[in-house]
């Protein structure tokens, strides 16, 4: 499709009445005709269809018809003549077999169609539309060269079968069209007055106007043959004559304007529009200047089209039609009380009177607004911009420069000399040409943008004083900035109110302005200009904000002057830049603006890429190719940060922001790239380039994937962003051409392409007709092809659908919006839901057409005896109903459902498993009826057949995301019936086990191949459609509100108001009090955050675990190897949590002064209930919380009542009640469900509070709660236990409490669904086993590694999983756990030994880019005693070179030297000796910690953890007898590890590590020989 042709070819307009209220007027736009409707404003009604096979030539208007001509000029070149009616072709002319010349005129008059062609007159009956005859003039026939049909031709109302034709020699022929003979001919009266150029009969019978080549124009009486009136032009026209109309109206003309007589003279030379007056001997009456622009030979240089090439009268009316060659077709009325013979603007349809030089698709200033992709920005070289819709084109127009004739009058620009002569062109008068342009509509006003109270671009903030900007920051301001060649200023636009701005920024420099930029806020615009410079201007009040670089204080510059550099840098590290210095040398011809305003990146001539601090306008980066290449142009693409940089070397250069690193280079342009532009994914670089080749690249290959030649070299381009077309622009075209994306509709091969395979393409047509060619092309396969074709068919569809390899995953065909829309069927059906019901149709005529043709439903027969009565059949089947034919039954199935039994068929004879067939056929249906077939599975058997299917398909690695989207809508449709199915549904059930098993592996193996890469596929199915179910296990939500009014307000000991004990001093009542360990560390620890006072956030406020260590009084810890969903949706829920928080602190976090907290009593922690302050939300808890309490309890006099267990707590808390009738304390609901015995209680953590001496006589301090008896509770609902009404909650917590207990009363609905929950309530905590040696010295293990050896002692061939500890590093960079990658490999190969059997790997479970993600790690104990040596030594180097640092501080030494090691080892930038100094003095610049700082104490931590591990481990290893070989080593490595302090001394806070450097002497005067160790880890060489 092409928009942007109203009336591009010199071919001139043609108009009809249509009825007694409104003309439809047609022009040609090359191979199709606009039809426009005058009484809609010109609003486009018709595109015919389908295109001229070549440039339409002549049109005419006929009745109900539009004749066009095409074709023709050499004698290959065909002719034709098509008719269109409302917009499609109906009729062809009948072509005379020698016919080859160009039709230049169509007239039709009474039964004839007559055409003038450059030497033969060519005449039809209009009636039929044969061809009647061919005249040839007599002067063709005596001349020897020369064309003698130069003028126009016409016929004469009133005049039978006659016409006029003009020729080259002045004279005018008379013809009979129906005797083929000469009439008559009109000499001219002045033999050097040239060729005729125009014909037009008069309203007076037997007149008609003759213009010549000399601007005469000559009445002529045709039936006596005189010259009634002569004018003379050549004072008003300085050029030819083209077009001649008269007015009709009877008015116009006269002294008073109210007699008639009015003539119109135009030409394709001139601009203007002459208006005669008739009456008495003619006169010029006014002068229409500037009807449109004038030619290009009299622009000035100015490459513009222009001239007039039609000017016409509609009949009986006051208004005159004109079309131009400058691309616009106008409307003028002529005002009926008006002095002025002139007419006034009425309607206008335009576009680029110039070739266009920039595109883009506007932005929206919303997310899945609707008009994303609708809109195209467009500059050409006539200084116009342009906005263009694609939805409904009368919508499009040009952005105002405002009134520009009436400011060249203000500014005396506009005097006699401008009306006179017509070369001076108001063109002049606008901007200069658009160079540059960029726009962001998020603070653009629409309609209600205030335009300020100065004139346009009039810079009304550079004047003295402040500037009033309230009234634009309630209603916008501008969103487009441009640049203009010759122009020092970028000037800017309002967009919604499509008119031009306030400001004109000028360049720094006062050079052109290269480059502009508008940042995503829309809140700034930068100027760049030739000369290097980089301004930053608010685009609200038009201010200068800054400079790039920022200049210089004179305070900077006298330090500058005398070589102090140091006071002039940034925080060292993070700039190697000074202040003032990074100036561009030459042109800057790229500008872009990061999404979050903290990186301006700019490019230019001189081959350097800058990378700017947004704030300061300091240089931070900078990449330098000079003087291999110069960039000449960029493009941002700001979802995935990189920048395409366009070069003189013919390339297209690919760098990522966040690295500041190369990543691609695209080669193949054989000529200078003029445009360039990323996909609306990211995913490819569609370029083009002066050799007329549109290109397009696979960034994540580099491989060329599609490229076509066009006929002309596109001079600019753009992706819309919802991906569905490409715009381009070309060097002899004022239109844009809109190419459809393929990829949405059906399969593209994204194979390397080459040279020779660079197809020719059709360029679009406004009609669409050779994109829906395409289309069609697309999704047809010829019936007949040569074996050559068949054969490269074949190879073309083996290497686009067969797999490469086994190991890979195959994607399907199916375009992706196709199983989009299935996945998301239900809420596009809600979407387009009908808002009222359907009316009523109207009433069918009364006679209606009969159906004759063969393909009718019914035809006409008589009724004879045969037909009336029909025989009965002889087979007793015939007479059953169709219901009861069991042959018609079977018909009846789908196709689905045949080839699924076909398939169920092969499994259940244990024939070779292949859903081909099956999974063909449902990929090949529309998502609607794909969905009605999922759910119509009736049967048991169908849906475990379907399970199946998926399951062989999944197997076999092809239509991943097929399979994926089909499984989550069968679950959708028949999960209630899968839950609450019973012994039937054995089949089903196992179907589902192997679905889960092998969906299992395959993801897990794709996890591990793509990494941290967010695929849409896997993360739109998999996650979207199953994080319910894991959320729904995280507990039971409203069932504690429901049961509140049931709950005692107790005080822990004393009796309740029943007389009942509730402390452990009572002997008949409750003998002990059990507390959920994980459940009270992670209680205190929020509730330390929520009593921390003066904190910045809530990094600043998380407590020490020391101090966590000393709020908790129990631990009972352990872990369930077997609910890894669970664990894994908590590490997904961390990491979310940590990237929101990263979002809300991107420049990093203000921390306090190193102090260290006073001690606080546990009475202050929970004497009331504080809510956490918003500032302090959001990070994730500490990542060592429950090691460090459980070192607290082992140190405390707790530790003898302390236990830990391997399963989940909860299930040993309920056990530990149920046997003693205890006390539960905890923070999960779930307790109330558990079997805790008929007098157990429970108590949440929540409900707890502490009371001071005086409230309760007796006691210094009372704890008082409200108490849950579940038991008490369930006898007064009368329901045996709580179960049944917990497992209704849980089913549906959107119901009352009433409607739950009347359910729980009941028998379930689904007693399978019922068994699976009561199932997790039964279990015997007694069949686990504590892994941990009983000679070992210490029973209180770290919770991963109690895990690790609980699942290594097994007998069992299980896989072996770790879940390393979430912890707060920064999400954009790679997990700080790889630091301690080594230390935590060798642990894993030391506790081998804990397992005599050969074992396979560990897969450990951690953050790996923005995903939580398994590793593999192979296992192997070749090396142990190398390893563990090679550890030793380096950890006794450190400790012989700091022997007199206290164990905390000479660790954390180790751990940022083991840090620094590897940096250096992985070939990565280790940190600056700057943050290496903060990490240990833990003193901040700004009290700011950078997420690199935050990062690198995450790597501290992980290394401590990792020894952490590794000590626990040799020291139960040294226990076992299988570890005596490898004993002496691991004996060094226990002694080198004895002083290792416990997790809360071996990872302290802030003021706790500052109060160890302060009672460290001599700590100051050590850090530079620290930081000097650090920074050469020398003794690590040998380790890997």
């Amino acid at each position: 499709m092409t928009v942007g042709l109203v009336s591009a070819t010199s071919v001139p307009f043609t108009s009809i009445p249509l009825g007694k209220t409104t003309f439809q007027i047609t022009t040609s736009v090359g191979r199709c005709l606009h039809t426009y409707d005058l009484r809609r404003g010109l609003n486009l009604v018709f595109i015919s269809r389908p295109q001229t096979p070549a440039p339409i030539t002549a049109t005419v208007a006929w009745k109900e018809r539009v004749l066009a001509a095409w074709g023709g000029g050499t004698i290959r070149d065909e002719t034709g003549v098509w008719i269109f009616q409302r917009g499609k072709q109906c009729s062809v002319l009948e072509i005379p077999p020698a016919s080859v010349e160009t039709i230049k005129e169509i007239i039709v008059f009474g039964s004839w169609i007559v055409a003038r062609c450059s030497t033969r007159i060519e005449v039809w009956k209009s009636d039929n539309y044969e061809h009647y005859t061919t005249i040839t003039p007599v002067a063709w026939r005596n001349a020897a060269t020369g064309d003698p049909l130069s003028g126009g031709i016409c016929n004469m109302p009133t005049f039978l079968n006659k016409i006029l034709v003009g020729k080259s020699d002045g004279s005018v022929d008379i013809w009979n069209v129906s005797t083929g003979k000469l009439v008559y001919t009109i000499l001219s009266s002045d033999l050097s007055s040239g060729a005729v150029t125009a014909l037009q009969p008069t309203p007076a019978l037997a007149l008609v106007a003759i213009a010549r080549a000399n601007s005469s124009i000559t009445i002529q009486d045709i039936r006596t043959d005189k010259n009634i009136m002569r004018l003379d032009a050549r004072n008003v026209h300085a050029a030819n004559i083209s077009s001649i109309s008269f007015r009709t109206d009877g008015h116009g003309a006269g002294e008073d304007g109210q007699e008639p007589g009015v003539m119109a003279t135009a030409g394709t030379d001139s601009s203007d529009v002459t208006l005669w007056d008739l009456n008495n001997e003619g006169r010029v009456a006014g002068i229409l200047h500037g009807a449109h622009n004038p030619p290009s030979s009299t622009h000035k240089g100015l490459s513009v089209s222009g001239g007039i090439s039609k000017v016409e009268f509609l009949p009986g009316q006051d208004v005159m039609v004109t079309s131009g060659l400058d691309n616009a077709l106008k409307t003028w009325i002529f005002d009926a009380n008006s002095l002025s013979a002139v007419p006034r603007i009425l309607h206008c349809r335009s576009g680029h009177a110039a070739p266009i030089t920039k595109l883009a698709f506007m932005p929206t200033n919303s997310e899945d607004a609707d008009a994303t992709g609708k809109w195209v920005l467009s500059a050409g070289k006539d200084q116009s911009l342009w906005g263009w819709s694609i939805r409904r084109d009368g919508q499009s127009s040009e952005l105002s420069q405002g009134p520009v004739r009436k400011k060249a009058k203000k500014l005396g620009l506009l005097g006699k000399s401008l009306e006179v002569d017509s070369s001076i062109s108001l063109e002049e008068l606008k901007a200069p040409e658009i160079t540059c342009f960029a726009c962001s509509l998020n603070r653009d006003g629409g309609m209600g943008a205030a335009p300020g109270a100065g004139g346009i671009w009039a810079n009304v903030a550079s004047k003295k004083g402040t500037t009033d900007t309230s009234e634009n920051g309630l209603t916008g301001w501008e969103s487009i900035v441009t640049g203009h060649r010759g122009d020092k200023y970028a000037r800017t636009w309002f967009w919604g109110r499509k008119r031009a701005g306030r400001w004109a920024f000028e360049t720094a420099d006062s050079t052109e302005v290269s480059s502009v930029a508008v940042s995503s806020c829309g809140t700034f615009a930068l100027v760049a200009s030739t000369g290097g410079s980089i301004s930053m201007f608010n685009l609200q009040s038009g201010i200068l904000r800054q400079r790039f670089p920022a200049p210089l204080t004179p305070a900077q510059a006298q330090r500058l002057k005398l070589a102090q550099p140091d006071t002039l840098e940034h925080h060292a590290g993070t700039s190697r830049f000074r202040a003032g210095e990074g100036r561009h040398r030459r042109a800057v011809t790229g500008l872009m603006v990061d999404p979050l305003n903290r990186t301006v990146i700019s490019c230019g001539l001189d081959g350097k890429i800058k990378f700017w601090d947004f704030q300061t306008g300091m240089l931070r980066d900078e990449i330098d190719w000079s003087p291999m290449a110069a960039i000449t142009a960029s493009q941002y693409y700001k979802a995935s940060d990189l920048v395409a940089l366009g070069c003189d070397d013919l390339s297209i250069r690919i760098i990522d922001v966040e690295t500041k690193k190369l990543v691609r280079e695209l080669w193949g342009c054989l000529g200078q790239i003029s445009d360039f532009c990323f996909s609306n994914d990211g995913r490819w670089i569609v370029s083009a380039s002066m050799d007329s080749v549109i290109r397009v690249w696979d960034l994540p290959t580099s491989h060329l994937i599609n490229a076509f030649w066009v006929e002309s070299p596109c001079t600019a381009l753009a992706f819309s962003d919802t991906g569905e077309y490409l715009a381009t622009a070309h060097a002899d075209s004022v239109g844009i051409n809109l190419w459809n994306n393929r990829t949405l509709f059906t399969h593209v091969p994204t194979r390397m392409i080459k040279e020779d395979e660079i197809i020719e393409a059709t360029l679009p047509t406004t009609s669409g007709e050779s994109g829906q060619g395409l289309l069609n092309a697309a999704f047809e396969q010829s019936d007949v092809e040569t074996e050559d074709d068949e054969d490269l068919f074949a190879e073309n569809q083996a290497s686009a659908i067969h797999t490469l390899s086994n190991d890979l995953v195959t994607l399907s065909l199916v375009p992706k919006a196709r199983w989009q829309t299935l996945l998301h069927l239900s809420e596009i059906k809600a979407r387009n839901k009908p808002i009222e019901p359907p009316k009523a149709p109207e009433k069918a005529p009364f006679f209606l057409p009969s159906l004759t043709s063969g393909d009718s439903i019914r035809q006409s027969k008589p009724l004879t005896n045969d037909t009336a009565v029909p025989k009965q059949s002889s087979n007793p089947s015939n007479a059953l109903s169709r219901i009861s034919r069991p042959s018609l039954v079977s018909s009846s199935r789908s196709q689905f459902t045949i080839l699924l039994h076909t398939f169920a068929t092969s499994v259940s004879q244990q024939q070779q498993e292949d859903p081909e067939p099956l999974v063909s056929h449902l990929a090949a249906l529309a998502p609607a009826a794909a969905d009605i077939e999922i759910r119509s599975l009736a049967s048991l058997d169908e849906m475990a057949g379907f399970v199946q299917a998926l399951t062989a398909r999944l197997k076999q690695k092809k239509d991943y995301e097929l399979v994926q989207t089909w499984m989550s809508v069968f679950l959708r449709c028949h999960g209630r019936e899968i839950i609450g199915g019973g012994e039937e549904m054995e089949a089903l059930t196992e179907a589902l086990k192997e679905w889960r098993e092998e969906q299992g592996k395959e993801g897990k193996r794709l996890g591990e191949l793509v990494g941290y890469y967010d695929t849409d596929i896997f993360r739109s199915i998999v996650v979207t459609h199953f994080a319910s179910y894991i959320l729904q296990l995280m507990g039971i939500p409203r069932l504690v509100g429901h049961l509140q009014p049931y709950a005692t307000d107790v005080t822990l000991g004393y009796k309740d108001d029943k007389g009942r004990r509730t402390s452990d001093n009572d002997p008949a009542g409750s003998s002990s009090v059990v507390i959920d360990g994980p459940g009270l560390a992670y209680h205190i620890y929020y509730r330390l955050v929520a009593n921390t006072a003066r904190s910045l956030n809530a990094f600043d406020a998380a407590p020490s675990y020391q101090e966590i260590g000393t709020g908790v009084t129990t631990y009972l810890a352990g872990l369930k190897a077997h609910q890894r969903d669970i664990r894994l949706a908590r590490l997904e829920s961390y990491l979310n949590n940590l990237v929101k928080f990263q979002k809300q602190h991107p420049k990093g976090l203000q921390v306090s002064k190193c102090t260290s907290r006073p001690s606080r009593d546990a009475s202050e922690l929970f004497a009331s209930s504080p809510s956490i302050s918003p500032t302090l939300r959001g990070m994730p808890a500490p990542p060592f919380l429950v090691p460090a309490v459980l070192d607290a309890l082992a140190n405390s006099e707790y530790a003898s009542i302390t236990e830990l267990v391997p399963g989940e707590a909860d299930i040993y808390c309920a056990s530990a009640a149920k046997g003693s009738d205890g006390l539960v304390l905890t923070g999960d609901s779930d307790m109330l469900v558990h079997n805790i015995g008929k007098h157990g209680a429970v108590v949440f953590f929540n409900n707890l509070e502490f009371k001071r001496s005086g409230e309760s006589p007796g006691h210094d301090s009372v704890v008082t709660a409200n108490i849950f008896h579940p038991a008490e509770i369930a006898q007064r609902l009368g329901l045996p236990n709580l179960q049944r009404l917990a497992y209704e909650v849980k089913v549906d917590p959107t119901i009352g409490f009433s409607e739950a207990t009347r359910r729980a009363r009941e028998p379930s609905k689904n007693p399978a669904r019922l068994r699976v929950f009561l199932e997790e309530y039964e279990i015997d905590p007694l069949t686990f086993t504590v892994p941990v040696p009983s000679q070992h010295p210490n029973p209180f293990l770290d919770p991963r590694l109690s895990e690790l050896i609980l699942q290594l002692s097994s007998t069992e061939n299980q896989e072996v999983h770790v879940y390393l500890p979430f912890l707060i590093d920064d999400p954009s960079r790679s997990s700080a756990w790889g630091i301690s990658s080594a230390i935590r490999y060798l642990t894993y190969n030391l506790l081998c030994f804990y397992n005599p059997n050969p074992m396979g790997d560990i897969t450990e479970i951690s953050r790996k880019g923005f995903r939580i993600l398994p590793s593999a790690i192979p296992l192997s104990s070749s090396s142990i005693s190398n390893e563990v040596e090679a550890l030793t030594s380096y950890m006794q180097e450190t400790q012989e070179h700091l022997p007199n640092l206290m164990p905390t501080l000479r660790y954390r030494i180790f751990a940022l030297r083991e840090t620094y090691r590897w940096y250096i080892t992985s070939d990565r930038n280790p940190p600056s000796q700057s943050i290496i100094v903060c990490a240990l003095t833990c003193e901040y610049p700004k009290s700011t910690m950078t997420w690199e700082d935050i990062h690198l104490e995450a790597q501290i931590q992980a290394v401590l953890y990792a020894l952490r591990m590794m000590k626990q481990s040799v020291t139960c290893l040294l226990t076992l007898r299988s570890i005596h070989s490898k004993a002496g080593v691991l004996k060094d490595l226990n002694e080198m590890l004895e002083d290792l302090p416990s997790l809360s001394e071996l990872i302290p806070s802030r003021g706790e590590l500052a109060m160890l450097y302060n009672a460290t002497p001599g700590f100051d005067q050590m850090q530079t020989s620290i930081v000097a160790f650090v920074s050469n880890p020398t003794g690590g060489n040998g380790r890997e």
